[in-house]
């Protein structure tokens, strides 16, 4: 059987198990880097076929053939490498599963190294800056994508998929819709409520944020306006995700629970939220300070109450 036609029918099944077309999208990209490789029949990859490919990926540079990049810049990163040793898994597993394979070549390879790096976040003044540098025609609208996902965490999709339909006014809410077409409701703050009201004035229903001529926005066009906007700025270049993270670490930081940060970014596990508690480092002590029942007034009271009455029993 050729490795094309597995790659088919695999894609299929995860089109039919409802996968959302950017997975089935980023798949497709994996697989197919993956079969322009190898080059032979599903059954005769063998596990050194796989092996080559890994090896063959840490010599690839980032930007080969690209138009305007340097291709000399630099290789494919450890995470986009992981990815594909994730997606091969997950093809060779369910073929064996489906017996279009008798065995799995992937299974005896170990997973690439994975290095561990802190997610990039903005600080409060490049928030600032950034928000600033809403300054075009199209500022009203730019202020609130920016202003919701530092409020809410969204993903992109899910941003540029929400309806005006969603917010829900009354209860302070935005129902989102999130992988695996899962919907939760994430709260809005005053000033987020405040932003969106002002942008969708004139309209009740639709997606929320459309491009210059009307469209729905979509998802490039939200990066290529962050980007826009960090030039401006004279800011690092950033993507929607460090927004995410970004209301991430300032939850905990502020002294939010694991469990509401979870269930706000649509996260199935807690592991995958515990990143956050590394990112705040020294905040702890002054969470600490916050949050600590002992530290609040009413104690210090008692406690100085208590030693006036031990000096009084001791006299």
């Amino acid at each position: 059987m050729k490795l094309e036609e597995v790659v088919e029918e695999f894609m299929l099944d995860c089109r039919a198990r409802g996968l959302s077309q950017s997975t089935l999208d980023w798949y497709e990209k994996l697989l197919g880097h993956f079969a322009a490789f190898i080059g032979s029949d599903a059954d005769d990859i063998t596990p050194s076929d796989c092996r080559a490919f890994m090896a063959h990926l840490h010599t690839v540079k980032a930007y080969e053939g690209h138009p305007t990049r340097d291709p000399d810049s630099k290789g494919l990163s450890n995470s986009y490498i992981h990815a594909h040793w994730r997606a091969l898994r997950r093809l060779f597993r369910w073929s064996v599963e489906e017996e279009l394979l008798k065995t799995n070549p992937m299974a005896s390879i170990k997973a690439p190294k994975l290095e561990y790096k802190l997610p990039r976040v903005l600080e409060d003044h490049e928030v600032r800056a950034l928000l600033d540098a809403c300054s075009t025609s199209l500022s009203v609208r730019n202020r609130a994508i920016i202003l919701l996902f530092l409020d809410t965490g969204i993903r992109v999709g899910e941003l540029v998929g929400a309806r005006i339909e969603d917010i829900k006014n009354s209860q302070g809410l935005l129902k989102v819709r999130g992988k695996g077409r899962k919907e939760r409701l994430v709260p809005l703050s005053e000033t987020v409520l405040k932003a969106l009201r002002g942008y969708i004035s004139h309209r009740s229903s639709g997606p929320i944020f459309l491009a210059r001529r009307g469209t729905p926005l979509t998802a490039q066009g939200v990066r290529m306006m962050l980007r826009r906007r960090c030039e401006w700025a004279g800011l690092e270049r950033i993507g929607p995700h460090a927004l995410r993270h970004t209301f991430a670490r300032n939850w905990v930081r502020r002294g939010g629970d694991l469990e509401s940060l979870r269930r706000i970014l649509g996260h199935a596990s807690l592991e995958t939220v515990r990143i956050y508690l590394r990112m705040v480092g020294n905040d702890l002590k002054a969470i600490h300070r916050r949050v600590s029942p002992v530290g609040g007034v009413g104690f210090a009271v008692q406690l100085n109450l208590w030693e006036e009455s031990e000096s009084c029993t001791m006299v």
